[in-house]
């Protein structure tokens, strides 16, 4: 009988998990699942019964399988998936542009999955899921939590490997963000029993139960094992029957003719689906020759068809044959298949398995692993890091390009999250009389992947060490000097910054290398706000990105737009800074820059923070701080953390605070990482919530520091200048306070018309002389200004002095306007500050309250109200993003704290909540 369509037997109670799960996403609540257990355990068939499950209860399926082949194609797995699907498939683009645009592609498919489970409710299976390629291990990192609120039913099934991967790591991290792990278990004694009597077709003897415990329990070797005994009589197992599975495929195909075994030899090199032409040129053979033999194995339920493929029945099998054959056949036959595809003009990345797995020798070795590491490591830098590791070996030391590969695997390992093994490659090839500038080539490397990931110091040391071996006024020279002006300004040290990029720009046009020029003018554009001469910063800014438009590819690759924004914001002009961080996120879907994401959260989140929206700032830094986990690139969580602190000490508590600066902290001291400054600044402000006069005094040291080397604090946010003084005032250091008020003089002069800039200098002033003018012309300034939050915190000053003066109705009534500001900007500690002010006012009506609920619809933000209400009528997330200048993933952020305040898990109950809530009112955007 064809044992392959038996009952699943023994895998009754997890196949009834899974079908409870069906039942939840069919009613609009989506899960993933992770189904764990070594080959032939009845992982694929498990996933069968839950497809079939899924027809019948009018889900819309779509599954594919890994293969182990997909680890060296980036998006392969995932293209898969998606591309023969009835349901996406004519909307998936199937083309290379897939390879080389992981986050275009990992965003359309997202809202691809997002509408048609509006429509359907969906099971997306993957088999063998440990095979996945990186880039799409990466993929489903961002797609399963981003879709965790569509009725999405997520099922993988993967080995227990002990080796790292990229894809076991990116199902471990979904284990731990929610993930349900099951574990398939060898089946029972009654079970293996039931099995055996299944494929028998009767009740097996003493004898036969005997010959299959020797399986372990796994149903695939059970069921390979009783294919050669008698379906009627008493069974009794022959003796020459071997006990194990790779022995035992290899007894069957001893009957197989020679040719035969020869070709089966052949086939079992491809470790994926394969035609038979690709087979008959391995073998120097006409293709009409291998017909009947092709025939046969699959007759012999040796191979099945895939459309116009084959492929061995399992994996086992194949696995059987390919060990049984001695190394250097396995050697040779690899050999062959590299220049077999060679000639047939395939990649370098199919080519380079089989030169691996050949030992090399047939070609230029390095050659071809580089082309392949070209293809692989923009969306795959982890896999492309191993394949130099594992093709260094393999090339001769006279190779001129085994330093540049090795210096590439240094910047390709750090990018991976791997920096200790790339600081390990870099010295162990610095120290093999290497030509000087190739030493600095390989420092270069490890500089930009350093930048990247956002460890600065680490940057200024390598660059140090590099440009004296790099030649004067080459590429390698200006690529360097634009690190190491990079890697200043962001440790603070502003003028050998300066100098540093202004040395970058003139190397840079001497050798004529436009990525350098771009970069080096970004960082003049980061030294003059970091000076306070933000018409400069916007200047130069704005001829980093005319630099970058003009050069293609290879100067938006350095993201301009981000130093422009930053200026612009600087200058209150937010409008401006929106529209081109909009550009940015255009590029990076482009150009497939991932890396360049999580300081583009940072740069949107004080963007959004600036206008007021601080729930939509902290939902922007919480999305930055997952990818930055997707990423493994944790010193660019720090900053992220730090605005998300401040966001809470308005809205949520100190407590709350905390606790993103602890996480913070951590990751600073893990990786004896110098402290940024809005980390600084946020843990000053955490002191200050506190009131601890010598903690705050200690903070305050370390602030004021760092203001005497960069403006970047005050320019940043010139809400400091006024909070600086108040502590300054509040522990007695008048010094201190005075240091604030004139940097914030010097800066309203050289900025005379950034109105936030000279409201927040004459605030501070007014706060430290207790001068009611200064404080009434702050207030004018900030309503010329464009920052809700600053107006609401200088109203509330200025209250204060009038009272003072006893001008007890003007006091009231900035009072007033200041609560309404703090609430529209969802700054709760800060509005309940304002109304309990009001209460003692005598005369004045009851304050309205606002709702310090944690559940239910009234514990919902205004930003998390605008989500859910867009969410209900049906828009995805991208849709809702568009709507609001949001990222998706910020959007997620609000769904997912929205879905835990009001106890629910689907968008369909979210849809019934909110119109249960707003009948019969008409819908208005909160």
């Amino acid at each position: 009988m064809d044992t392959d369509a038996l009952p699943l037997i023994g895998r009754e109670r997890v196949l009834g998990e899974s079908r409870e799960l069906l039942l939840q996403v069919a009613e609009g609540a989506g899960n993933c699942v992770v189904v764990e257990g070594s080959a032939g355990i009845g992982k694929s068939r498990l996933l069968q019964e839950v497809e079939a499950e899924s027809h019948a209860l009018g889900l819309g399926v779509i599954s594919s399988q890994a293969v182990k082949l997909d680890k060296n194609t980036p998006l392969i797995t995932l293209r898969s998936l998606f591309r023969s699907c009835h349901l996406l498939g004519p909307q998936i683009p199937a083309g290379p542009e897939l390879n080389t645009s992981t986050l275009w592609a990992v965003d359309q498919v997202g809202e691809m999955i997002a509408q048609q489970a509006r429509k359907q409710p969906m099971l997306i299976a993957l088999d063998d899921a440990h095979w996945a390629d990186e880039a799409t291990a990466l993929a489903l990192r961002v797609l399963v939590p981003a879709l965790r609120s569509e009725p999405v039913l997520w099922y993988f099934t993967r080995r227990p490997y002990p080796i790292r991967s990229c894809a076991q790591e990116a199902l471990d991290w979904l284990i731990g963000d929610g993930a349900q792990k099951r574990q398939l278990e060898p089946l029972s004694d009654g079970a293996v029993a039931q099995l055996c009597a299944e494929v028998l077709g009767t009740e097996p003897d003493e004898a036969t139960l005997a010959y299959a415990a020797r399986s372990g329990g796994n149903p695939f070797l059970l069921r390979e094992m009783l294919r050669g005994l008698p379906v009627d009589g008493p069974q009794e197992p022959p003796a020459a029957m071997t006990p194990t599975f790779f022995d035992a495929v290899g007894e069957r195909m001893q009957d197989l003719p020679e040719d035969t075994r020869r070709a089966l030899d052949a086939m079992t090199v491809f470790g994926r689906p394969f035609g038979v032409h690709e087979v008959a040129a391995l073998l120097g053979r006409p293709a009409v020759d291998l017909l009947g033999t092709v025939a046969m194995l699959v007759d012999a339920e040796v191979l099945v068809e895939q459309g116009a493929k084959l492929s061995f029945r399992h994996e086992l099998i194949r696995e059987a044959l390919y060990h049984r054959m001695p190394e250097p056949t396995r050697a040779t036959l690899h050999q062959e298949a590299a220049s077999v595809l060679a000639q047939h003009g395939r990649s370098a990345t199919e080519q380079v398995k089989h030169l691996l797995l050949s030992g090399g020798g047939w070609v230029d070795v390095a050659t071809v692993v580089k082309r392949a590491v070209q293809e692989i490591a923009p969306a795959a830098p982890n896999t492309g890091a191993d394949l130099i590791l594992r093709s260094l070996p393999l090339i001769t030391e006279r190779s001129p390009i085994r330093a540049e590969l090795a210096a590439e695997a240094v910047r390709l390992l750090v990018l991976a999250g791997r920096p200790a093994e790339a600081i390990e490659l870099g010295q162990r090839f610095r120290g093999g009389g290497l030509p000087p500038n190739t030493e600095a080539m390989l420092l270069l490397g490890l500089t930009e992947a350093l930048h990247t990931v956002g460890e600065h110091a680490a940057v200024i040391e390598h660059t140090v060490l590099a440009l004296p071996r790099a030649k004067s006024d080459s590429m390698v020279r200006a690529e360097l000097l634009a690190m190491h002006a990079h890697g200043l300004v962001s440790v603070g040290d502003i003028e050998p910054a300066a100098a540093a990029a202004t040395n970058t720009v003139h190397v840079a046009n001497r050798a004529r290398t436009h990525g350098a020029l771009v970069c080096g003018t970004g960082a003049r554009s980061r030294v003059s706000l970091a000076q306070g001469d933000i018409a400069s910063a916007i200047r130069y800014g704005a001829d980093a990105v005319r630099l970058g438009d003009r050069a293609g590819d290879i100067g938006r690759t350095r993201h301009p737009r981000l130093h422009l924004a930053a200026a612009l914001t600087a200058a209150d002009r937010l409008g401006e800074a929106e529209e081109e961080l909009g550009r940015d996120e255009q590029d990076v879907a482009e150009l497939e820059t991932v890396w360049s994401q999580p300081p583009r959260y940072l740069c949107r989140a004080e963007l959004l923070f600036a206008t007021g929206r601080l729930n939509d700032a902290a939902a922007e830094a919480e999305a930055g701080i997952l990818l930055t986990e997707q990423l493994s690139a944790e010193a660019l969580a720090v900053p992220l953390l730090a605005l998300r602190a401040v966001v809470a000490l308005r809205a949520d508590g100190v407590s709350a605070a905390w606790r993103h600066l602890n996480r913070a902290q951590e990751i600073v001291e893990t990786g004896r990482r110098r402290m940024p400054d809005l980390l600084v600044w946020a843990r000053l402000l955490a002191e200050g919530a506190e009131g601890d006069p010598d903690r705050i005094r200690l903070e305050l040291v370390e602030v004021l520091d760092r203001l005497k080397r960069s403006r970047s604090l005050l320019v940043g946010s010139p809400e400091r200048i006024p909070v600086l003084v108040r502590l300054a005032m509040q522990v007695g250091a008048d010094d201190a306070a005075a240091q604030v008020i004139a940097a914030a003089a010097e800066l309203g002069r050289r900025n005379p018309d950034v109105h936030v800039l000279l409201g927040a200098a004459a605030h501070g002033v007014g706060l430290h002389r207790r001068d009611v003018r200064s404080l009434r012309a702050a207030v004018e300034h900030y309503r010329a200004g464009s920052q809700p939050v600053l107006l609401a915190h200088g109203l509330e000053d200025l209250a204060a002095a009038e009272a003072d003066l006893g001008n007890l109705d003007q006091a009231t009534e900035l009072l007033i306007e200041a609560e309404s500001g703090y609430a529209r900007c969802d700054a709760l500690l800060d509005a309940a500050r304002m109304r309990a002010l009001l209460a003692r006012t005598p005369n004045l009506p009851e304050p309205r309250r606002q709702s310090t609920r944690k559940t239910g619809w009234g514990s919902l933000t205004r930003a998390e109200l605008r989500v859910v209400r867009l969410v209900a009528e049906g828009l995805t997330n991208r849709e809702v993003a568009n709507r609001l200048y949001l990222s998706p993933h910020t959007v997620d952020s609000h769904l997912r704290h929205s879905f835990a305040k009001l106890g629910i898990t689907s968008r369909v109950e979210l849809a019934r909540r909110v119109m249960t809530h707003d009948q019969p009112a008409t819908h208005a955007n909160t």
